[in-house]
């Protein structure tokens, strides 16, 4: 693990959990939104926290908090998020 504190481990969950409420109320505010010029930068920074969602889901976690597992899907993911809360 190169990540030696709890802490660290921590934060990194806190930017994912960030990353993904930044992504759900983007996509929210786009559906709900008529002016084209607020739209386009609130669709770009959607998409913006999504593709920092998927590298965190797939790259971070396997290389800094976890080596051992392999995701295969966010779904995937979302299980092993899951069961490392319940074990806590």
């Amino acid at each position: 693990m190169k990540l030696n504190s709890t802490l660290g481990i921590k934060f990194i969950y806190l930017k994912a959990m960030l990353f993904s409420i930044i992504g759900i109320v983007g996509f929210l505010y786009c559906l709900f939104t008529s002016s084209k010029i607020i739209l386009l930068f609130m669709l770009v920074i959607t998409i913006w926290a999504w593709c920092r969602l998927y590298y965190f889901v797939f790259y971070v976690i396997t290389n800094y908090v976890d080596h051992e597992y392999k995701f295969s899907s966010i779904f995937n993911f979302f299980q092993y998020f899951l069961k490392k809360l319940k074990n806590k």
